[in-house]
């Protein structure tokens, strides 16, 4: 699941074509504070700069949703400039872009937000990875109910395969357990409709489902057994 933190709005210093993807005007205000010897605004309006500049990134996020929240030594924050490339020719022509970058990064370390701005990235934060942790604790146990069931389907298979043909009979005639059906497949494969009708406590439950017919060797008689585990007859036929 993708999350982003910012809204999307326009600055009335940039060109019209440019658009600003900000968290709070804060931080905007403060990226794009002029200085005397820098300027964000005068180098993204440069119509030489325009011709190859696509984004400017500046982000503590990583670029994929994490599985669990990242530890502090995890976390790191990227400024990500993306430009267009320039015929060989006119590479040059990207050179002061790309170096005014660096006098920009050197900037961001004397951005001064306002605590209330800071109290409020934090708790988006913290709010964020709270639903990661959530998310995964919830995936984790629902590993673990599939992973039960696949063991118990797997066991009762097991048990079933052990069983005389006079016991497996008998477990096929109960309302719930394995029932093995077979199709002739001389005719090549094939989807066909089992339909099937059950006894139980309950009275009697007829259930539909497809069984995709294939051919098989010789040495099984070219028929198809197809093990269909039933979990339960009075649970609106849910088969496993």
């Amino acid at each position: 699941m993708s999350q982003t933190f910012t809204r999307t709005s326009d600055h009335a210093a940039l060109p019209p074509t440019l658009s600003v993807m900000t968290e709070w005007a804060d931080v905007t205000d403060n990226i794009f504070k002029a200085t005397t010897t820098f300027s964000l605004t005068n180098i993204l309006s440069d119509p030489t700069n325009l011709k190859y500049f696509k984004s400017l990134s500046v982000t503590d996020q990583p670029r994929e949703r994490p599985a669990l929240p990242l530890t502090p030594a995890e976390r790191e924050k990227h400024v990500i400039l993306c430009l267009a490339v320039p015929p060989a020719d006119m590479a040059a022509e990207t050179i002061p872009l790309v170096s005014a970058m660096f006098t920009f990064i050197e900037g961001l370390t004397k951005i001064n937000l306002r605590p209330e701005t800071r109290s409020k990235m934090k708790k988006l934060r913290e709010d964020v990875d709270r639903a990661i942790r959530e998310e995964a604790i919830k995936e984790k146990k629902e590993e673990m109910v599939e992973d039960k069931k696949a063991a118990k389907r797997k066991a009762e298979q097991e048990r079933i395969s052990r069983l005389s043909a006079a016991e497996q009979k008998k477990v096929l005639s109960s309302p719930t357990g394995f029932y093995f059906v077979h199709f002739a497949s001389d005719l090549g494969p094939r989807t066909e409709t089992c339909h099937e009708t059950f006894s139980g406590q309950g009275g009697q439950e007829s259930i539909s489902f497809p069984i995709v017919v294939k051919s098989v060797d010789d040495m099984l008689s070219r028929c198809i057994m197809y093990v269909v585990y039933y979990v339960n007859i009075y649970d609106h036929g849910r088969y496993y």
